[in-house]
Formats: C-alpha cells, structure tokens, sequence
C-alpha cells in the first residue's frame, strides 16, 4: 500500500491502533474511524442510500452493493490458483483456499472436530447442544476477522 503524504499515512496508522475515540450516541460501540461510526449510524437510521440498478435492493455502504452487482454481472475478480474456481469477494477465496491447504481453523473444543469455516461449526453445535458453546471455537470469529485484515498489510509504503 503506497501513501501519497504523510498525513494518509497516518491516518491509515490510526486502523492499527486500539484507541476508539468515536463512539455512536445511540448505543456507545465505538470506532477508530469517523466515517466507520457514519456508517454504523445508518444501522439505527436505516439509511440505505446505494440503490442496484438490477433489482433496486438497497445498501447502506457503497461497497456492499459493489459486491452485489457482481451477483447480476457475473462477475468473479478472484481465482483460486489451485483449481479452476473463481470467487466474487476475496475473503470466499481465502475460504475456499482452505481446501487445498486442509487448515480447519474452527474448532469444538469438546470433540475436536474442526472445520473449514465458522458456520460449519455453528451447525455442529447446533447439532450437539450439549457442547459448550463458550468453550468451543466461536471465540475464533475475531480471529478470522483479523487473517483478511493483516494480510494486504505487510507491504505498507508510502511514496
């Protein structure tokens, strides 16, 4: 990622950090970001301004509907390298990647099944109700959160 002043780069620093300064006045979640906390707003607005020029569905971020237009064009931007798939975002690909690799971050902790993805998990669990749904590996939302996010950081530069 290159940055053009030193002002974007900081302002891009300010992602890293755990200070959240901006906090939405109808339920306290806070934010990093001004413009990430405009965006919650329009949760409790329900202001959706993106509009789809196929189906009128309505978004509240830009894009959100970005990625639904790839539904009616057809549109797949991302391939997997190791088969002939392709995906619409990239985080289905990082997902669908998992496959190849065997990584099956998502764990019960009671069994030690493990799974691919989260909602594999959820279904096992709602399977088994016995389990314990505090202990098992839904914990490890954040976690894959975080795996999309720091990737496309480790190559920040500013020019």
């Amino acid at each position: 990622m290159k940055f053009h002043s030193s002002s974007e780069l900081r302002v891009h620093e300010k992602i890293h950090s755990q200070d959240k300064p901006h906090s939405c006045s109808y339920c306290g979640k806070a934010f990093k970001q001004l413009s990430n906390l405009k965006l919650h707003q329009r949760i409790h607005s329900d202001e959706k301004p993106y509009v789809c020029s196929y189906c009128e569905k309505t978004f509240r971020a830009q894009g959100t509907l970005k990625v639904h237009l790839r539904t009616h064009t057809g549109e797949r931007p991302y391939p997997c390298l190791d088969c002939d798939k392709r995906f619409i975002t990239s985080s289905e690909l990082k997902v669908h990647q998992r496959i190849h690799t065997g990584e099956k971050p998502f764990y019960c902790y009671d069994c030690g099944k493990s799974y691919y993805q989260l909602k594999q998990l959820k279904e096992h669990m709602k399977f088994n109700p016995d389990h314990s749904t505090t202990r098992s590996g839904l914990n490890n939302i954040e976690d894959e959160d975080k795996l999309y996010s720091t990737a496309r950081h480790d190559d920040v530069t500013m020019s």
